[in-house]
């Protein structure tokens, strides 16, 4: 699947004011959570301000053998391109995260979904003979179209967390719907650096374009591995990120 990239104003689209601004809250919710977690896991360099794009690069490419762009990847960290949801499933495996966390980041999973994110003994098997099962039974069609429905959004998340992945026997970890939201909402409250800069190399390309949406207000660099921050001083969150994140919070509380 091809990444989605922000619809320039005034580009024909069949909802032109809701469908832009859409995608363009999903890439600015998706780029905090991206350059928070790169400065976590060692991708960011507060010293410089620079992130190691080359080197995530490198690390994806040895997993599917082609990798990112690193054009790709600056505009993903700048909310200018919303990643398909097989380009998210990379960055998480490159980033040793469970792909619920960026999957949900980039709207691909939604809070909705978490009553029904999948425990380690689902399989698709075992949900398709539930399935078949329900749709046999003598229940009343309420009852069956809630149980059907419950039971088909855990195969359709079920689907998009285990894609790609060599192991025919993968599991989800017994305890990874707690792990997705504690490292979501600590991700959520941590500020994010700032966007990277433009570079020589895509000055040309920007020559022929619409101006890039432009990103989010930064908050200076901060320490390679922050911890939480405190009350008050939480990064500015996006429209979506703020009712999503307490969402989370209400859940695990």
């Amino acid at each position: 699947m091809a990444d989605r990239e922000i619809i320039p104003a005034g580009a024909a689209t069949s909802d032109p004011q809701a469908a832009p601004v859409a995608e363009r809250e999903r890439a600015l919710q998706f780029s905090q959570v991206f350059r928070t977690l790169m400065q976590r896991q060692g991708f960011y360099v507060p010293l410089t301000g620079s992130y190691l794009i080359v080197q995530l690069a490198d690390r994806i490419r040895g997993i599917d053998g082609q990798g990112i762009h690193s054009n790709s990847l600056r505009a993903y960290l700048r909310g200018e391109v919303l990643p398909s949801d097989g380009k998210v499933r990379l960055l998480a495996d490159a980033l040793g995260v469970p792909r619920g966390v960026l999957l949900y980041a980039a709207s691909y999973l939604t809070p909705e979904d978490l009553p029904n994110y999948p425990g380690p003994y689902t399989t698709l098997e075992t949900l398709e003979a539930d399935i078949a099962e329900v749709e046999s039974l003598p229940l009343s069609e309420g009852t069956k179209e809630r149980v059907l429905a419950d039971l088909r959004a855990s195969a359709r998340i079920l689907r998009l967390l285990a894609a790609e992945r060599a192991q025919a026997d993968w599991r989800t970890a017994p305890d990874e719907r707690e792990q997705v939201i504690d490292l979501l909402i600590e991700l959520w409250e941590t500020p994010a650096p700032p966007p990277p800069p433009y570079t020589a190399n895509e000055a040309p390309i920007l020559a022929g374009r619409e101006a890039p949406v432009a990103a989010p207000p930064a908050p200076a660099p901060v320490a390679p591995l922050p911890a939480p921050a405190p009350t008050g001083q939480r990064q500015q969150e996006t429209p979506a990120a703020a009712p999503v994140r307490t969402e989370y919070a209400a859940y695990r509380s």
